[in-house]
Formats: C-alpha cells, sequence, structure tokens
C-alpha cells in the first residue's frame, strides 16, 4: 500500500465528497431501437411523480417552441 501512493498516481475526491456528491462508474448498454419519444398519456403519468413533474414540464415546453 505505502508503495503504491509513491509509485502510481490517484485522484483526489475530496471537493466532491465535501460536495456531496459520489462519483459511480458504471457502464450502461442501451439498444438503440428501444429509444422512442414517449406517448402524452405516458408524460401525464410519470408528471405525477414528483420528482419528475418540473422536469417533464420544462421538457415539454421547450419541444413547443
Amino acid at each position: 500500500m505505502t508503495w503504491e501512493l509513491i509509485t502510481e498516481s490517484y485522484q483526489n475526491w475530496r471537493g466532491m465528497t465535501e460536495a456531496g456528491g459520489r462519483r459511480i462508474k458504471r457502464a450502461l448498454f442501451v439498444d438503440a431501437t428501444s429509444v422512442r419519444f414517449l406517448a402524452n398519456d405516458e408524460i401525464e403519468r410519470l408528471e405525477r411523480l414528483t420528482l419528475l413533474k418540473d422536469y417533464l414540464e420544462d421538457k415539454v415546453d421547450a419541444i413547443e417552441q
């Protein structure tokens, strides 16, 4: 362990940790043929979720402009 501190480079995550952030390193594979726009009824259903409501409203407004 001590030898690695001397010979290897390392990333200091202190700033991100103090800001309350987390680093998550994962691969996410998406089938491009499965990506599509949501239907209006799907958007309405998702807008009932508090965490998504403002985001979806902003995106719908941006698309309509």
